[in-house]
């Protein structure tokens, strides 16, 4: 069945109901519905208030949730389709500032599917790369390989372009995503960029937030990729791990990986912590 929506110069006037009906349709992929409702035809492009929102939307979203980002984020690609076809924007202008885009909704909740028509509707964009980026950096915390590689095809960049943003691979290892960080290394990740860790004051590369949090596997793939453990930034969290890896087993783990590699750091240093 061939879905056509039929675009007018003006909208209707929209209620807080009218709003919330398409805002459903968008949320449970009611597609019947929402065509019905954009032919009248209604404005796809508004931000839900707060009478609109629902629990099951992330946190972020909730200041900036239009039903195109309601229907990437729960996976319901006809739906998001009619709304493109209506001329929903991937984002609005106020939520990118935050990074927010329907894209992202899709790359946090693993909704690949999805994310394959946006990013066909998004790459003529002139903020592509941005919008790209903000994906990768959801789709490492959340550990999706597939989202994650689909995204380095589509031409995202392992590194993030603005050189104050959290390197993505420093964001899987801080999480433990060991095969979401080898597809960063081989799309090119710097493996010793280094992140800002507000919580602890603290500049991390990916090599010392993997450490301090005792993931032994991603330890092993750093080093192998040529990570240097004498990095300025990795030094102070070696001395400092047994803050969050409170298994001495897993910190001893660690601490044979680095001796294998004849690391002239001195060992003793590291286990007096």
């Amino acid at each position: 069945m061939e879905l056509q929506i039929v675009l007018l110069s003006d909208f209707c006037d929209a209620t807080l109901s009218d709003k919330g009906e398409l805002l459903d349709a968008a949320r449970r992929g009611r597609v019947a519905k929402a065509e019905e409702i954009l032919q009248r035809p209604q404005d796809p492009d508004f931000l839900a208030e707060e009478a609109l929102l629902d629990d099951d939307e992330p946190m972020g979203f909730s200041q900036y949730l239009t039903p195109l980002v309601a229907a990437s984020y729960h996976g319901h690609s006809e739906v998001a389709r009619l709304l493109l076809e209506a001329r929903a924007r991937l984002y609005d202008d106020r939520s990118l500032r935050r990074g927010y885009s329907a894209l992202q909704a899709a790359a946090m909740n693993d909704q690949a599917e999805t994310l394959s028509l946006l990013l066909e509707e998004a790459c003529d964009s002139p903020l592509y790369i941005n919008l790209l980026d903000d994906s990768l950096s959801s789709a490492t915390h959340n550990g999706s390989a597939a989202i994650v590689e689909m995204l380095l095809e589509a031409r995202a960049s392992a590194d993030p372009p603005d050189p104050f943003s959290s390197s993505h691979l420093c964001r899987a290892a801080w999480a433990g995503h060991t095969e979401v960080a080898r597809l960063l290394l081989q799309a090119g990740a710097k493996v010793h960029r280094s992140s800002y860790a507000p919580a602890y004051d603290l500049r991390l590369t990916p090599l010392s937030a993997a450490s301090w949090r005792g993931h032994v596997d991603l330890v092993r793939l750093l080093i192998g990729a040529g990570a240097d453990v004498r990095v300025s930034g990795t030094l102070s969290v070696y001395c400092c791990a047994g803050v969050d890896v409170s298994n001495r087993a897993k910190r001893s783990l660690v601490l044979r990986v680095a001796r294998c590699k004849r690391s002239r750091l001195s060992i003793s240093r590291w286990a007096r912590i």
